[in-house]
């Protein structure tokens, strides 16, 4: 698997030359598509502080951000304990892109944000934490396979990639949702509209630092 620049969520080698040297062309990584979870969970008693949980998805998306590409953000929900018992949630779906490998981009970048934002992994499925940064989709990957089976998964990442096709099982992510069990998400759409504003921003202070490089450049 060759080297791909990808855009996530969602997740350097070198070779030593040979003895007669040899000057090859270094090409530049093409651009994929990689598409990203995002969800925190905290106790029952915890969520009545949903500030906290809103302050988390909104780091979590601003880091990501600061070092990657992050071209969409979904509608962010708020869904009902999965299994009943356990805390609510709120989750969404991120398009970015990057120049890493699958496995790169969640455990150096979606990994790296989470330890961030304070997150310390257990193995209870089901705990509370800060932030939750999964990898769905990179390229022709498939990183988690319950975006087929999850509508919480599946749900957002549809409004951010309406025309995908699971690569592993060909097929398009609307017949997936379309027959997945509906369940409560509530749209939060002040956060997703914050959320979308301040990436703009960010945007377009990326464009005008780069626009002030080219020139001092020239």
């Amino acid at each position: 698997m060759g080297a791909h620049s990808r855009s996530v969520l969602t997740r350097l080698r070198c070779a030593r030359a040979p003895r007669k040297l040899t000057k090859h062309k270094r090409t530049e990584p093409s651009s994929e598509l990689s598409l990203a979870c995002a969800a925190t969970r905290l106790a029952p008693r915890a969520f009545m502080r949903r500030r906290m949980m809103k302050r988390s998805i909104r780091a979590a998306v601003r880091l990501l951000a600061s070092t990657e590409r992050v071209t969409a953000v979904s509608t962010l929900y708020r869904n009902e304990a999965v299994p009943p018992g356990a805390a609510p949630f709120i989750n969404g779906a991120a398009a970015l892109e990057v120049s890493k490998r699958p496995r790169e981009l969640q455990l150096d970048v979606l990994r790296g944000v989470e330890a961030q934002l304070g997150r310390r992994r257990t193995a209870a499925k089901n705990a509370s934490r800060t932030i939750d940064l999964d990898l769905l989709v990179s390229g022709q990957e498939v990183v988690a396979p319950e975006l087929e089976t999850c509508g919480f998964v599946a749900s957002p990442l549809l409004e951010i990639a309406p025309d995908l096709i699971v690569p592993t099982s060909g097929r398009k992510l609307a017949d997936i949702v379309a027959r997945l069990p509906r369940r409560s998400m509530t749209p939060l759409f002040d956060l997703t509209h914050d959320i979308r504003a301040e990436l703009k921003e960010a945007s377009h202070g990326h464009r005008a630092r780069r626009g002030a490089g080219a020139r001092v450049a020239r």
